[in-house]
Order: C-alpha cells, then structure tokens, then sequence
C-alpha cells in the first residue's frame, strides 16, 4: 500500500476537529500536528 504525506496550514482551532472527523473514518488517514503555533499539520 502506497502512502502520501502532504502538510497543510490551518486555523489552529480547528486542529482538533479535523483529526478527530479524518480519523473516525478507519484507515482513510493519520494526522500529526508538526506546528500547533504556526498550525502545520500532515496528513
């Protein structure tokens, strides 16, 4: 299985939800906060 890391900028309150609303899907993806103050996040 080939896996793809993409890195994105987002609004910092919305970390949480994003992680939690693409984890809940099993498998779909992971998401690793790189920067919680600049709001970097890979997917």
């Amino acid at each position: 299985m080939k896996s793809i890391k993409q890195v994105f900028r987002v609004d910092r309150r919305e970390i949480c939800y994003l992680r939690f609303t693409l984890e809940s899907y099993d498998g779909m993806a992971v998401v690793s906060t790189i920067d919680p103050y600049k709001a970097y996040i890979e997917i």
